[in-house]
């Protein structure tokens, strides 16, 4: 992990719990997940977009930390400030990840473009855009089953 990323990771785990997460919980939440191998708990900061009870996540596939969902997909996230249960699911294939993708991009169509997805005249998602970007990333959906204070 990059300097950048490490000072990033620290500062959004110092902020995100606390009143001053406006910061950057628009887009920014942390997920707390247990190590498949360790058994300890992993945190880290993510992007994410919501659309009701339903989180999504995307990760680059070279990256370790969401290959713990696979076998152990109850986490915990700070959303906004506050701490709610939910179990992930980890989406893969291209096809998977270009309908969920969609999906993420939805709530917040201005990521689209840092997607490399382009949009139409309609401002409808490109489904070949999609497809191409599918093929570079893992997509996660947590399904909240429980918010507020734990």
């Amino acid at each position: 992990m990059s300097f950048f990323m490490q000072i990033w990771s620290q500062f959004n785990q110092a902020i995100l719990p606390s009143p001053l997460h406006r910061i950057t919980s628009g887009n920014t939440l942390l997920i707390t997940l247990k190590g498949r191998k360790s058994g300890r708990m992993i945190t880290v900061p993510v992007n994410y977009t919501q659309t009701g009870q339903v989180v999504r996540i995307t990760s680059k596939p070279e990256r370790q930390w969401w290959r713990n969902l696979k076998s152990k997909p109850e986490v915990q996230i700070v959303l906004r400030g506050e701490k709610a249960l939910g179990n992930a699911k980890v989406f893969e294939s291209p096809e998977d990840v270009s309908r969920e993708l969609a999906l993420f991009l939805q709530p917040n169509l201005r990521l689209a473009k840092y997607y490399q997805v382009s949009l139409d005249a309609d401002r409808h998602l490109n489904p070949e855009d999609l497809r191409a970007s599918a093929e570079n990333l893992v997509l996660i959906r947590i399904d909240l089953s429980h918010t507020g204070e734990q």
